[in-house]
């Protein structure tokens, strides 16, 4: 179906002359827009107070930059990536610490030629 366009579409962007390019530029300026919204509490004194409660929107940039698309149904589908890619990374970080709670205990293990049991946990993660 053919929706039709907004004011910024029409007459800023010029999407008679071409609509490609305003329909981009109009995605382009939402997702931007949504980034200085998220990033208002690192620039702005009085918005400060929610990074000293831990509230943090750096995530929240990173899907939106890489989920801004053309359609909704590859939107989705990558923002749905990227949430179960951050809880597998989550669930591997957690599955470690239970495994190493210390880490490596002893640091010259490694310089002697022998590899912890932790060194190989860590290759087969790469």
């Amino acid at each position: 179906p053919e929706y039709n366009r907004g004011f910024i579409q029409k007459f800023i962007l010029g999407y008679d002359l071409n609509p490609d390019f305003a329909f981009a530029a109009e995605l382009a300026f939402r997702a931007a827009l949504m980034c200085t919204l998220c990033g208002t509490s690192y620039s702005l004194h009085s918005m400060a107070w929610l990074n000293e409660y831990g509230w943090s929107m750096q995530y929240v940039v990173v899907i939106i930059a890489f989920t801004a698309y053309t359609s909704a149904g590859i939107t989705y589908s990558l923002a749905f990536s990227g949430m179960v890619g951050t809880f597998l990374s989550v669930a591997n970080t957690l599955m470690m610490f239970r495994i190493f709670p210390n880490g490596v205990e002893s640091e010259d293990a490694a310089w002697e030629g022998h590899f912890t049991q932790a060194w190989y946990a860590g290759a087969i993660n790469f």
